[in-house]
């Protein structure tokens, strides 16, 4: 996944669909993925 397909998810507000998850491993795959 690009780093513009995960802020395009980020801006779409499907981040909070991933809140069960964890926004805060959310947050470490994008960090994983912009490196």
């Amino acid at each position: 996944m690009m780093e513009d397909e995960v802020n395009a998810i980020v801006e779409s507000g499907y981040c909070r669909e991933l809140s069960e998850f964890g926004i805060h491993e959310f947050v470490n795959i994008k960090k994983i993925v912009v490196q």
